[in-house]
């Protein structure tokens, strides 16, 4: 699936091109930190592309969910970049796709994002329109940082930006997250009431 196409259509289907102002947000907040106040904002590439729409809004980090896109401001100083081609998941992943290769596959641009958090600084996710690539990157984001499953995921994430749209493997590589992310918390679970048990026997 050629997801430039399916942003293309979106955008089509609202009368706007890809650097239309219109009200369709170019990007919106999905998540902060209760302690920082850092924000994570999913977004498209005319908020990706704008430098006063990056300062307006004191974004200092960018991931970009694109394959070819380039990073608009990588020279600015200040400003950090990851991309996360999340559309090659098929090619990084293992076959086998077991709970450490597909939260593995997240972790480096979750880690970019938490220590963004961490400094209390604003994150943007984006890829052409903000609804498949980064708004899948945000929906599985949600279900990390606050253990949602799936559904409430992306319920949350459509309550703060209603175009984002996992569709295709992009749906399929969040459904294995949630799996993934239930068989880990349950090993956690077990080891806890094990290493319980194991110092109730030792006192």
């Amino acid at each position: 699936m050629d997801f430039d196409v399916e942003a293309r259509k979106i955008l089509e289907s609202l009368n706007l091109c890809a650097s239309a102002k219109s009200r369709y947000n170019n990007l919106d907040a999905i998540y902060q930190d209760n302690e920082t106040s850092g924000t994570v904002f999913v977004g498209n590439q005319t908020a990706a592309e704008g430098l006063e729409i990056l300062k307006s809004s004191n974004i200092c980090n960018v991931v970009n969910c694109t394959r070819s896109m380039e990073n608009f401001h990588q020279d600015v100083d200040g400003f950090n970049y990851f991309r996360f081609d999340i559309s090659n998941w098929m090619s990084v992943i293992p076959k086998k796709r077991t709970v450490s290769d597909v939260i593995g596959f997240f972790g480096p641009v979750f880690d970019f994002i938490e220590k963004a958090l961490q400094r209390g600084e604003n994150v943007l996710i984006h890829c052409l329109a903000g609804a498949h690539r980064a708004g899948t990157t945000g929906v599985v984001f949600l279900m990390y940082k606050l253990k949602h499953g799936y559904s409430n995921a992306v319920k949350a994430a459509k309550l703060c930006r209603p175009i984002i749209n996992p569709i295709g493997l992009l749906k399929t590589l969040a459904g294995l997250y949630e799996k993934a992310q239930t068989k880990a918390e349950a090993k956690r679970v077990l080891a806890a009431e094990q290493n319980k048990e194991l110092t109730a026997e030792q006192n």
